[in-house]
This record gives C-alpha cells, sequence and structure tokens, in this order.
C-alpha cells in the first residue's frame, strides 16, 4: 500500500466502477495503456489481481470488493477536501449533476428542478438518468449519480433520505367501464385485469399490501410507464394504480375514474437519496439544497377524499 497513491486510487475506483479500461480512461483523460499500466502497478501493490475479464467486463475480485469501500470513501473525503478549497459558484459552474427519475418524476418534479437549476446554474447541465431502484445505492456509493428521487425504503449507513412530497395511490378505471362506477371493492380488485408496472420503479407497494391481506391482481398488461397508465384504462376494461398526481399533471381529471384502495394504505413518500454529508462534495451539497428548495414550489400534495369525489 506504501507505494499506492492518490492517482492509482483514483484509476482503481474508476475501473471497479465502469467494469472497465476504456471508460476509466476516458474519465481520467489518460490513454487505455497508461490505465493498463497503472492497474499493473495495483496489482503489484495488492499482490491480488484486483479484477478478471468475463464476458468483455472487468469484474472486482474478493479483495478488491472488500477494499473498495473503503478507498472510494478516502477519495471522496479528499477530493471533497480539494474542491472546498477552491470554492464551489453554481453561478459559473460548468459542471454536469446527474439526476435519477422514474417517468412520473420526470413529468411531476422535473419542470420545477429544472427551473431553479437553470436560475441558479446557468452553464451547468442537467443529466437525468431512468430510476432503477436496485442500482440506485451502487450508483450513489460510486458518484455516476448525484441524487435520485424514488419512493420505496431502503436503508444504508451511506446513503441518505429526505422526504420531499407526499401522494397517495388510487385506482383508475375508465368513466364508461362496465363493471367499475364509484367505488371499488376488494373482490373487484381481485377479478378484473390490471395494467401493472414493473417493479424496478418501486411502485408495488400497494400490490404488495393485497398480497399480505390475500388478495391477488391480474395482469392484462405489463408496461414499463407509469404515465402510460391513465391513457391505457381510458380506452380498455383494464384498470390501474398510480400515484394521485399524476391524475392532474396528466391532464386526465375528470377522463377517468378515481377510486380510493378499498383497504387502508400508507401515504406514499417520495424521496430524496443522496450520499450522507459527510461523503458530499461541495457541488453535490449545493445539488440537494437545490433540489429541496424547488420541491417547496411545488402544489400541496393531494388529498385522497378530494379524488374519492371526482
Amino acid at each position: 500500500m506504501k507505494d499506492v497513491n492518490l492517482n492509482l486510487i483514483r484509476t482503481f475506483c474508476l475501473i471497479y466502477e465502469h467494469q472497465g479500461i476504456s471508460r476509466a480512461a476516458d474519465e481520467l483523460h489518460l490513454t487505455q495503456p497508461t490505465v493498463s499500466y497503472s492497474l499493473k502497478q495495483l496489482r503489484k501493490a495488492f499482490n491480488d489481481q484486483l479484477f478478471y475479464r468475463d464476458r468483455g467486463l472487468l469484474h472486482p475480485t474478493p479483495r478488491a470488493q472488500k477494499v473498495y469501500p473503503d478507498l472510494r470513501a478516502a477519495l471522496d473525503l479528499i477530493e471533497g477536501t480539494e474542491i472546498s478549497g477552491s470554492g464551489f459558484d453554481p453561478a459559473t459552474s460548468k459542471s454536469e449533476f446527474r439526476l435519477m427519475l422514474s417517468d412520473i418524476g420526470e413529468a411531476v418534479f422535473l419542470p420545477f428542478i429544472q427551473s431553479l437549476f437553470e436560475q441558479q446554474a446557468p452553464l451547468a447541465q442537467l443529466r437525468i438518468e431512468s430510476l432503477d431502484v436496485a442500482k440506485v445505492p451502487d450508483k450513489l456509493a460510486s458518484g455516476e449519480i448525484d441524487a435520485a428521487v424514488q419512493t420505496p425504503h431502503f436503508y444504508s449507513d451511506d446513503v441518505e433520505r429526505a422526504v420531499i412530497y407526499r401522494d397517495v395511490y388510487v385506482v383508475v378505471a375508465s368513466i364508461d367501464h362496465p363493471r367499475i362506477q364509484g367505488s371499488i371493492s376488494l373482490e373487484q380488485m381481485s377479478t378484473e385485469r390490471f395494467m401493472r408496472i414493473q417493479s424496478s420503479l418501486g411502485h408495488d407497494g400497494p400490490e404488495n399490501l393485497l398480497l399480505k391481506a390475500g388478495w391477488r391482481i391480474q395482469t392484462g398488461v405489463m408496461g414499463a410507464r407509469l404515465t402510460s397508465v391513465p391513457g391505457v384504462v381510458m380506452r380498455s376494461d383494464l384498470l390501474g394504480i398510480i400515484p394521485a398526481a399524476v391524475i392532474d399533471v396528466m391532464g386526465w381529471a375528470g377522463r377517468v375514474q378515481v377510486l380510493p384502495i378499498p383497504m387502508e394504505t400508507e401515504p406514499l413518500e417520495v424521496s430524496l437519496l443522496s450520499r450522507v454529508k459527510r461523503r458530499r462534495t461541495p457541488a453535490q451539497k449545493w445539488f440537494i439544497g437545490m433540489v429541496k428548495e424547488a420541491m417547496e414550489d411545488m402544489p400541496p400534495s393531494p388529498d385522497l377524499e378530494a379524488f374519492q369525489h371526482r
């Protein structure tokens, strides 16, 4: 380890995160032979292969998996200190910030976030990545994204969760549905078919509650975007379960039936996930604060009572 300097630590972390030399070299602005030589030095210093190639990717050995979290944390601390010394000014920054959002997040929250982002950091760029809840912890830890907005809860010592919006799940049906009018029972939910959404978006909470209570919903369509549910429902006998905010944002109020789920459910909490404060760079500290400030301009969370009588 005495021969491992900061540049080698940075190289190790990027090879680990990108699973390859090419993308690591691009980020380091170095040639691939230079990064390959650095990897040889790392292997000698750690007396371990560190990475092995399989199907075109470099996969970490157990030794690399063990040392990566500590090396990444140390690198973040050092880089954060370096940036702190020079200061961070969003007004002049040309940095790129990466935010993970679902399609709902893009439709409901992104307009407010982008508006304030452009006001405070007019020269910077905001890149949106499609939400995959299973990848959020690793992408935050590696620095591949700066923040994520999602509903599922998970707990990690390295990730901070802040609730930024509250919503409710509702059942939607077409206005002229032949069997559902004005309300829905659990028995009806178990016999009707639904447009369901892939679990990677994290909106399967109501379905899981139904399963625990002994009820299962039937699949008519398995979709990839929540925002497509109202349109499909309006033109078919399929039902959907979506956050109430989608109804107004997509302009579907009055065009579909909006029905309360016929069982007690927990409020839907939308959370902003980020690195814990001690691991954030000054730029990330600004970005997290900006997103929270932008959410303060959001309309009030929907009231379930209001939807029950539409």
